[in-house]
């Protein structure tokens, strides 16, 4: 095999028919049908609409939400003993009443 390719090889007839020859339906327009149907696909999702706000509804509970507390007998609050916010124990007093009439059974 020589090493040297010739410049009569390169332009032999094969190589000339292979060269001109057209290429067929499908590999000429095979392109342009790809990069239309990817333009009509874009497009198209242009004008196809996603709300961006859906409206539902909700409700948010919380796992340790604070309790109301509610006084065993009425009276006037004279001290208040925490603070808003502030972490309690089961037991512990919150405030102090000064009671205005104590009812009577007989």
């Amino acid at each position: 095999m020589p090493e040297n390719i010739s410049e009569r090889e390169i332009n032999s007839e094969e190589v000339h028919e292979i060269i001109t020859a057209l290429p067929s339906w499908i590999l000429r327009w095979g392109i342009t049908l790809v990069f239309g149907i990817l333009g009509s696909i874009i497009l198209l999702s242009s004008f196809i609409n996603y709300p961006d706000v859906v409206k539902t509804s909700l409700k948010v509970n919380c796992l340790n939400a604070p309790k109301p507390v509610l006084a065993r007998q009425t009276g006037k609050l004279t001290t208040l003993l925490v603070t808003e916010g502030q972490a309690v124990a089961a037991g512990q007093s919150l405030a102090y009443f000064e009671v205005l009439q104590v009812p009577w059974t007989y």
